[in-house]
């Protein structure tokens, strides 16, 4: 078969196992990518078949980040895959495990473009895509990897199935300062006990990578475009029932909780009223600081008044908040 037969072949073997529910393999020998550049070749016949179904290209994402995963799969860089239109959903969102195979979440930050970043503008910097950024938020993404063997995936396999993809649960979008993401620290809970902490590493650095890697393939980022940028925390497994919340005590000092329009009410609980908010502090450590937001009129939200162990601190004198988005699993 000609070069063009081969990789439809690579991406149809893929898209219709993905299709098929069928637990994670290696594509066959006789279809194995020769290379890396001609395993994001088929990448991109994959996306032409999962368009129809997902929606357009909205996004990117970069894998294999960790060393640990890197030398699994033989390999020394990290992988990029897309993020689809259809599987982006806000936070709060509630999704059916009957609808993955094996469903694991990765606590990432991601970035919202407000400018393009072009091919034809790489090589990208750290500092060049910076003004390219309009904003920050706490992100999940969802990976589907259906019960594959880490061990035994191949790297070539993995990029072609667009590395496990399975979309994305976004935060609010929040603007940002150059340096106020730069190992941050978050922690990840899930049905109310901590689960994992971590920090950050550099998203903007991140996000060259990403446009740079996306640029040898003659793609562009576009202005609106979401780029997550690396588990913050290990991944885990979401089962049937588990709420995921994704907090980081510094990565809301640019949320100040002293503007009003940074309010991390709910759109009912706004509907409420606008009485000023008081932020309620479970833990004076600045070390995986979790907080709670009370109304003044109606009260702590929710289950949160059995927390309560400190005393209200007004809200000007605190600038840390809640910032994950909470994700509801359901059968």
């Amino acid at each position: 078969m000609d070069e063009n037969d081969r990789l439809d072949s690579m991406a149809r073997w893929m898209w219709d196992a993905r299709q098929r529910r069928q637990m994670f393999c290696n594509l066959p020998d006789e279809l194995r990518p020769t290379s890396i550049a001609e395993a994001y070749a088929a990448q991109e016949v994959y996306y032409r078949l999962a368009e129809p179904v997902y929606g357009p290209v909205a996004g990117a994402k970069i894998a294999t980040t960790t060393k640990v995963m890197q030398k699994l799969m033989g390999i020394t860089h990290p992988c990029g895959g897309a993020i689809f239109a259809r599987t982006i959903r806000t936070s709060p969102a509630r999704l059916r495990t009957a609808d993955f195979v094996n469903l694991r979440v990765e606590s990432e930050i991601a970035l919202k473009l407000g400018a393009d970043l072009p091919a034809l503008g790489a090589p990208w910097t750290r500092d060049a895509v910076v003004p390219a950024v309009a904003s920050a938020m706490p992100a999940f993404e969802l990976i589907e990897d259906r019960h594959a063997d880490y061990n035994t995936t191949d790297a070539s396999s993995l990029i072609v199935e667009n590395c496990w993809n399975g979309g994305v649960v976004l935060g609010n979008p929040q603007a940002v300062q150059v340096g106020d993401l730069v190992g941050v620290a978050g922690r990840l809970s899930i049905s109310g006990k901590t689960v994992g902490e971590g920090n950050a590493e550099d998203p903007y650095a991140t996000l060259a990578w990403v446009a740079n890697h996306l640029g040898e393939r003659g793609r562009d980022l576009k202005a609106g475009m979401v780029v997550i940028t690396g588990s913050v925390i290990p991944t885990v497994s979401i089962a049937s029932g588990d709420r995921g919340q994704t907090r980081s005590p510094l990565l809301t000092i640019f949320w100040h909780c002293g503007f009003r329009h940074f309010s991390s009410r709910t759109a009912l609980e706004r509907g409420l009223g606008n009485e000023p908010s008081t932020v309620l502090a479970e833990d004076p450590a600045p070390k995986g600081l979790a907080m709670l937001i009370r109304s003044e009129k109606f009260g702590v939200q929710g289950g949160a008044a059995s927390a309560v162990r400190a005393r209200a601190i007004p809200a000007a004198f605190l600038p840390t908040l809640s910032i994950g988005g909470l994700l509801l699993i359901c059968p």
